[in-house]
């Protein structure tokens, strides 16, 4: 693991290209994790999607932070990742991880504290719960849904996905992403 996250403070200043000091585009800092039908199966059965624990540690690497915008309760929410990290299909730091508090239609990327929505990217299976104006955040991911394949392989197209849009951000830091 990189000694900094990627998008950390301390690399900001590698955002506005040498010669230039208008501004330029944010950079992806956060990523923001939907749970249910995305991670794993859904709150009741809670089957881990397969690479599930590879795919969390790539986001922490990749990302200043990982959060989770879920429509879980809060509670329930907590037993979830705590159980995952219990069976080892996450890695432990998962149990604490930032769950984004929201209300609305919509996961607007504005409820993200501390960061602006263009600093977001929203992985999600659900298109009616995307912001209508934050649709270029959204990496949209195919629903896990019955029947549970172990072949799954839709976290490593996601995580190429990410790489896709972060990588110039990564090359300009020397990360190994």
């Amino acid at each position: 693991m990189p000694s900094e996250p990627l998008n950390s403070p301390k690399n900001q200043s590698l955002r506005i290209p040498q010669g230039r000091s208008d501004t330029v585009p944010l950079a992806p800092r956060v990523i923001a994790l939907d749970l249910e039908g995305t991670l794993i199966s859904n709150a009741v059965s809670v089957f881990p999607r397969p690479g599930l624990h590879a795919f969390l540690e790539f986001c922490r690497a990749a990302f200043e932070k990982v959060v989770l915008f879920s429509t879980v309760r809060p509670e329930r929410l907590r037993a979830i990742t705590q159980s995952l990290c219990d069976e080892g299909s996450t890695p432990p730091w998962f149990a604490a991880v930032e769950r984004v508090e929201w209300s609305g239609p919509t996961k607007d990327l504005r409820f993200v504290v501390g960061f602006e929505p263009p600093e977001v990217l929203l992985v999600d299976d659900q298109e009616r719960y995307v912001a209508p104006a934050q649709k270029g955040q959204w990496i949209p991911v195919a629903e896990f849904a019955p029947p549970y394949s172990s072949d799954d392989s839709e976290l490593a197209r996601i995580q190429n996905e990410i790489l896709r849009r972060i990588s110039p951000e990564c090359h300009a830091r020397g990360s190994r992403y």
